[in-house]
């Protein structure tokens, strides 16, 4: 059996570790914002490949405490596609805003906080009253027995390297 370009990509891409694939769909992620960021007709009407911003993500939602183990702090998430792989971005009620990368009991994160086009997003969401921290300030936290230990202990991220925009 033979495999063409596009099928070996898929390949080499599902061997990958999401650590490995990370930046690249970030990257990708970050094109599309920017593109949204900077021109009021592609936000409005898309252009090309891009629908129009309110039909680019599939939800916005609140995520409450100890949704998932070890996750002690709700934050929202604008989920932008899902299965597997799936990606988000999420904000949290510390002004922290991240990435996530997930693909079958796998994922990483990033860091977007410096981001222009990750400071428009959250703008935005709090704009339209998407992100609405008094809303869900009295189930914000919850500190059972779980410990987030290991969302502080990610690598590269732009906050901590001092990346400019």
């Amino acid at each position: 059996m033979t495999l063409d370009k596009e099928q070996v990509e898929q390949v080499v891409q599902e061997e990958l570790s999401c650590q490995q694939r990370i930046d690249a769909e970030l990257a990708s992620r970050a094109e599309d914002f920017e593109l949204y960021y900077e021109d009021a007709e592609v936000f409005e009407e898309g252009y090309e490949h891009l629908p129009p911003f309110h039909e680019y993500g599939l939800c916005f939602e609140y995520v409450e405490p100890l949704t998932f183990k070890g996750q002690n702090v709700g934050y929202y998430c604008y989920q932008l596609s899902y299965g597997g792989p799936s990606d988000e971005i999420r904000f949290h009620p510390d002004g922290t805003i991240t990435y996530h990368f997930m693909d079958w009991f796998d994922g990483a994160h990033r860091y977007i906080t410096n981001k222009p086009w990750a400071k428009w997003l959250r703008e935005y969401f709090t704009d339209i009253q998407a992100i609405d921290w008094a809303s869900v300030a009295d189930k914000l936290y919850d500190y059972g027995e779980e410990d987030d230990d290991d969302f502080e202990d990610d690598i590269d991220t732009d906050d901590e390297q001092g990346e400019e925009e």
